[in-house]
């Protein structure tokens, strides 16, 4: 438990994030006086901060007095725009102001320092941006692979896997191995390098995962009959479609879809039949069926339009409108009518994208007068503000954005968070197994808070994982099935800097401040999600993690009882 006082604190700045107004100087100077950390990662998440504090002298005062929390305050002034000068330690390499790479003789000296450098190529790619000195990191990759450990060696592949380098020219194959089977392999699959792998079942799941999607057409075909579904769904990618007919009907519909969309593609009747029956199946395989059906579907199309499942009408008219099927007055209606915010909205967003202008501002106006009858109406808001903005050609520019003062938020929660009793651990009851869940409380309070209300209301009683990456992440929590539902309203940011390693529990959104009700579960280490969402638990025993594929249904959430 943790101590009553620092408790007490915690929800106490919690509840500023609810108040219409900023704290004030006297709740600022109480609560630096209790916890100044506490204090700069409110700053940080909320991007707000008192006019008379300067927050990167309190982030250097506090680095020096606690340097177990130096990473923290670095990191809380780096997201606040002001990053601390660039030294060469490992924390200042990582979130300070300049990008300095550290040669090749202080790497082999204290291999940390390439640790951070490659902990800020991924924050830099995690924000959108580009990262610099690309060759200078490669040529220190390929100078001390020999001398760095193989964690760091594991790190580093992450980071040239994810930006699209090819570093075989340098490392050998066979030294890029040494990093570990699991790492080599997830980093060949990435880049669809071929390597000579025999898996077996002595390997683990995601040892095979990773190898079933780099290794030759042959080898890929021997791991079709795999007793893992997320390594037959990998190897039907690698392998030739004309053996893979039997998964077409295989007992996991992700995997038959897999098989389906390969077959269809190649021209086998087989696939396009069965997609068409996946189609009118319940679940997110059905809705993702359904995505791929086209004109000579038409019929089927337009009596899922009419589906009573709202992610299912949503999947037809993406269907629809993927294959340019020419959109009449009674369909378009439809659509503007249609209850569930994503289909009226998707409508306009395309109209835009094609470029019909008029048409997607008279079809904005519509959704603004039937506002009241949408499913979210946070959401819908938002979205027609932004496609009125790209209408109007009203998006600032990047250097009016960076000078621009960052205005007070309110957020509007059903539950109060300093009033809501939290349990430690939980269990997701899926109907693949029961996941144990060690909730971090102190790390992101309202988001537990959030997550422990909606388990407790029976939000999640039902609900699919909709998205599955294997070697990735296991999303679930939208009630639609298809990745656009929430619970009505949004949630803050509860950035840190705890890992996203494997098992971690992560809320998923569509830019900061958005999460609801959709989590993730990391099916593997993903260090460049660190620090960009909001990590709120782990669950506890993760050997059965890579058994939840896209339409396992969570049975309950409940609170663990010893």
């Amino acid at each position: 438990m943790l101590p009553i006082l620092l408790q007490s604190l915690i929800m106490s700045m919690n509840t500023w994030i609810f108040a219409p107004a900023p704290p004030d100087s006297i709740e600022i100077m109480d609560a630096l006086r209790e916890d100044p950390m506490e204090v700069l990662v409110f700053m940080a998440r909320s991007g707000w901060s008192p006019d008379w504090l300067s927050p990167d002298s309190l982030a250097a005062h506090l680095m020096e007095a606690d340097s177990n929390r130096s990473a923290e305050a670095a990191w809380s002034v780096r997201l606040l725009g002001l990053p601390l000068s660039t030294e060469m330690t490992p924390v200042l390499i990582e979130f300070g102001r300049e990008s300095i790479i550290p040669d090749s003789q202080d790497v082999v000296d204290d291999p940390a320092l390439l640790d951070a450098y490659i902990n800020r190529i991924l924050h830099t790619f995690a924000e959108g941006c580009e990262p610099l000195n690309l060759e200078a990191f490669v040529e220190i990759i390929s100078a001390t692979w020999d001398f760095i450990p193989t964690d760091i060696r594991s790190l580093s592949l992450e980071a040239l896997g994810k930006l699209g380098i090819d570093i075989t020219g340098d490392i050998s194959p066979s030294r890029i191995e040494e990093a570990g089977l699991s790492a080599s392999a997830r980093y060949f699959s990435t880049l669809d390098i071929e390597y000579s792998y025999i898996s077996s079942e002595m390997n683990t799941p995601l040892e095979r995962i990773y190898i079933a999607g780099c290794v030759s057409p042959e080898t890929a075909g021997s791991m079709l009959d795999d007793s893992c579904w997320a390594v037959r769904f990998n190897a039907i990618k690698v392998c030739d479609p004309c053996i893979v007919g039997e998964l077409v009907n295989d007992s996991v519909p992700y995997v038959s879809l897999a098989a389906s969309i390969a077959r269809r593609e190649a021209g086998f009747d087989d696939g396009a039949n069965r997609l068409s029956s996946l189609a009118v199946t319940s679940g997110p395989v059905g809705n993702m069926a359904t995505e791929q059906l086209a004109a000579a579907d038409t019929v089927l199309l337009r009596e899922l339009m009419l589906h009573e499942a709202p992610g299912r009408r949503a999947a037809a008219q993406t269907a629809w409108l993927n294959d340019s099927i020419p959109v009449d007055s009674l369909m378009e209606e439809k659509w503007i009518s249609d209850p569930y915010w994503a289909i009226p909205i998707s409508w306009a967003w395309y109209l835009v994208d094609i470029g019909d202008f008029m048409k997607a501002e008279d079809v904005l106006l519509k959704i603004s007068n039937l506002q009241e009858n949408y499913s979210d109406q946070v959401l819908i808001k938002e979205y027609v503000a932004l496609l009125t903005d790209r209408l109007q050609n009203m998006e600032e520019s990047e250097e009016e954005q960076e000078s621009e003062t960052i205005e007070w938020t309110q957020y509007e929660l059903p539950f109060e968070p300093d009033c809501i009793s939290i349990p430690d651990t939980v269990v997701i009851k899926t109907d693949v197994g029961d996941f144990t869940v060690l909730l971090w409380v102190k790390t992101a309070p309202i988001t537990c808070g959030n997550f422990w209300n909606l388990a407790e209301t029976g939000f999640y009683e039902g609900v699919y994982f909709h998205r599955v990456i294997p070697g990735f992440v296991a999303q679930a929590g939208c009630p639609e099935g298809v990745g656009t539902g929430g619970p009505g309203y949004v949630l803050p940011n509860e950035r840190s800097l705890r890992n996203f390693g494997r098992g971690v529990l992560g809320m998923a959104d569509a830019g900061l401040n958005t999460g609801g009700s959709q989590f993730f579960i990391m099916l593997d280490d993903h260090g460049r999600l660190d620090g960009r969402y909001t990590a709120f638990g782990i669950v506890l025993n993760q050997t059965e993690l890579d058994r939840i594929t896209v339409g396992t249904r969570i049975r309950d959430v409940v609170c663990l009882v010893n």
